[in-house]
């Protein structure tokens, strides 16, 4: 099921954590809306802002049980971006099956 929000990025998140709590959510976002929607879902973005060029990091948000939240980072296909993912954020380092492997051909 597709939704567009044209709310706020805090009208947005509200909506998103009241109506699909315990599910989970894809959001497709312009990249200079990333960092603030990653700031809305509780947790610290892993950077200030992103570039244009960053368009093949995917990031994920969990929300525990217990309201712990974390953000993980990884890229999808060839690495284009030009930020550089830290190291505390690199999803496969947490979750090596979120993430299809890259083929390197």
């Amino acid at each position: 099921m597709a939704r567009v929000y044209t709310d706020s990025v805090s009208a947005f998140i509200k909506k998103i954590t009241r109506n699909f709590r315990g599910t989970n959510v894809l959001i497709v976002a312009h990249y200079q809306d990333i960092m603030p929607i990653i700031s809305e879902l509780g947790v610290t973005p892993p950077f200030t802002e992103l570039s244009e060029d960053d368009y093949d990091l995917l990031f994920a948000v969990t929300i525990n049980e217990n309201d712990s939240r974390e953000v993980f980072v990884s890229n999808y296909g060839k690495k284009h971006h030009v930020t550089e993912i830290p190291q505390q954020y690199i999803i496969q380092k947490f979750y090596p099956s979120f993430v299809p492997p890259v083929n390197s051909h």
